[in-house]
């Protein structure tokens, strides 16, 4: 018998209760998604998934057989402190871990059963703080369930244990920033990074030349890579910017040279933008050995002879 049957003998899987009824027999927070007992050695874990994606909490069943479970901490970089420590030290100290789902603004939360931690991994997910569009570090437990059969989600991804890099079709819309909220200003530049794309590849197109993007899952990552643009015919890989400031051109050659690594032939690199850049911008790019790509009137311009 766990303590939760204890003191609830009639409580299933499945089973609902209210989140007040348990912290009255067990103790601990009850605002806290993880909430660990000062009286009783029990760890429960509340889960909200709809509720909680607008912060990067992404949980539920991987195809895995696992419960992923994000750790605590909406604002700056997870640590393990707190609940996210109680977790991770739960076997050591003796302690079970039990998982509830469900809001708990005093509807009851149904009860998932009790599990046990495999290990954690670290993904990105949206700061807390809405608006700023910052990405943040944020830890994942992997839960072994212990008294239930898993589920295995087909809509949910296992960590793959090697990189695989796919050719996918640019009208994919999948994008590494698709599961956070950007800022209001980085929406302006996304929307005219967006329509820059499509007019480039029609251009190609109208030039012979059909244009594919890169889907890359790196070897023990959560999320996908995507490219913007990967040209086969010339073995060039493209990242798009809704502006010629520097901080984005710093980013795009940052992701260049992220993606690079995972491409066999390693291609050479350019940026594609809405306007010439300006002339230190433009030495930046070229002691990058990262090429230039920009509209003038009803073609682009594709600066790319520094180019090995």
């Amino acid at each position: 018998m766990n303590i939760l049957e204890k003191h609830f003998p009639d409580l299933k899987v499945g089973s609902t209760i209210k989140r007040s009824d348990l912290h009255e027999a067990i103790g601990g927070q009850i605002r806290s998604g993880i909430s660990p007992s000062s009286v009783e050695k029990i760890v429960m874990l509340f889960s909200t998934p709809t509720a909680g994606e607008q912060y990067g909490y992404y949980d539920g069943w991987f195809q895995d057989g696992y419960f992923h479970y994000c750790g605590e901490g909406q604002d700056g970089d997870q640590i393990f402190q707190r609940g996210n420590k109680a977790i991770l030290e739960h076997e050591r100290l003796g302690k079970e871990l039990h998982l509830f789902l469900g809001t708990s603004k005093g509807k009851p939360v149904s009860y998932e059963g009790q599990f046990k931690l495999v290990d954690y991994y670290e993904t990105d997910g949206p700061d807390g703080k809405k608006g700023t569009g910052a990405l943040r570090k944020v830890i994942k437990f992997r839960l072994k369930p212990l008294n239930r059969t898993p589920e295995y989600s087909k809509g949910l991804p296992i960590i793959p244990d090697e990189t695989t890099t796919d050719t996918v079709p640019i009208e994919n819309n999948h994008t590494e920033r698709a599961y956070y909220t950007p800022a209001k200003g980085e929406v302006t530049a996304e929307r005219r990074e967006s329509s820059l794309v499509t007019e480039y590849v029609k251009w190609k197109k109208e030039n012979g030349i059909i244009l594919e993007r890169l889907k890359i899952k790196p070897k023990g990552e959560e999320k996908p890579l995507f490219t913007d643009i990967f040209d086969h015919s010339d073995n060039l890989l493209i990242e798009a910017k809704g502006s010629t400031a520097r901080e984005y051109l710093r980013s795009a050659v940052g992701q260049l040279m992220d993606y690079e690594r995972f491409i066999e032939s390693r291609p050479r690199k350019a940026v594609l933008v809405p306007e010439m850049p300006r002339k230190d911008l433009l030495d930046y790019l070229r002691h990058c050995n990262v090429g230039v790509i920009y509209p003038s009137r009803d073609e682009f311009i594709e600066d790319l002879t520094q180019l090995g």
